[in-house]
C-alpha cells in the first residue's frame, strides 16, 4: 500500500513538474507581461489591442527561439555534461552496470581471441578501460 502511495507521488510530481507547471508558468508570464507592460504603453497597446494577439504573436516568437536554444544545448552545450554527471554518480552505474560490463567486455574479448581476432580483442578492452576512467 505504502508503495503505491509513493509511485502516485512520483508520478504526480513528474506530471506536475514537466507539464502542469510549465503550462501555468508560461501562461502566468503571458497574462503578467500583458497587463504590465502592454496595456500601459501606449504604442504597444496599439500593437497589441488584445490579449490574444500579444499571445499568439509571443508564442509564435518564443517557441522557435526555446526550440533553437534547446537543440544548442543539447548538441554543444551543457546537457552533455549533466547527462555524464548524472551517469558517472548514480550508485547502481557504478556499483552494478560497470562490473557486469566489465564481465561481458571480458567474455567478448575472449571469444574474439578464441577466433584468431587478437587485435579486436585489443581495441574493445582499451574502448572499456577509456569508458571506466570516465567514473573514477
Amino acid at each position: 500500500m505504502l508503495s503505491r502511495l509513493f509511485r502516485y507521488f512520483v508520478y504526480f510530481r513528474r506530471a506536475h513538474a514537466t507539464y502542469f507547471a510549465f503550462l501555468l508558468g508560461l501562461l502566468n508570464f503571458v497574462v503578467i507581461q500583458y497587463r504590465l507592460l502592454i496595456e500601459y504603453v501606449p504604442l504597444l497597446k496599439s500593437l497589441f489591442p488584445s490579449m490574444l494577439y500579444f499571445t499568439l504573436t509571443f508564442i509564435a516568437l518564443y517557441v522557435p527561439i526555446a526550440l533553437a536554444l534547446g537543440w544548442f544545448d543539447y548538441r554543444r552545450g551543457v546537457a552533455r555534461k549533466e547527462l555524464h554527471i548524472a551517469t558517472t554518480s548514480n550508485p547502481i552505474t557504478r556499483e552494478y552496470h560497470l562490473v557486469l560490463n566489465a564481465e561481458l567486455i571480458e567474455s567478448i574479448a575472449r571469444l574474439l581471441e578464441l577466433h584468431g581476432e587478437h587485435e579486436q580483442a585489443r581495441k574493445l578492452r582499451e574502448a572499456y578501460n577509456q569508458f571506466r576512467r570516465l567514473f573514477k
